[in-house]
């Protein structure tokens, strides 16, 4: 994958969660101002909000990533084919 796809997927990325996160932040400022049963339902939002941005932060990015695993009586360098 290109390096330029790479940097625009990592920053649409980070754009994305920046936005989830700002939105967490406003929600928790809003229910810390809140009373009563507005208060209880805007507890939710924010959990909600939360539970949205952690479930994005975990998501892998979009990009092929190469892994392996070889067994081996010593440590070397492994040829990729």
């Amino acid at each position: 994958m290109p390096s330029a796809e790479v940097a625009a997927a990592v920053k649409a990325r980070s754009e994305k969660l920046e936005q989830l996160k700002a939105e967490v932040q406003r929600l928790e400022k809003e229910r810390n101002d809140a009373k009563g049963d507005e208060r209880a339902k805007l507890d939710k939002q924010v959990q909600e909000a939360r539970k949205a941005a952690e479930t994005f932060s975990r998501t892998p990015l979009p990009i092929d990533q190469a892994y392996a695993v070889g067994e081996a009586a010593k440590i070397e360098d492994a040829f990729v084919q």
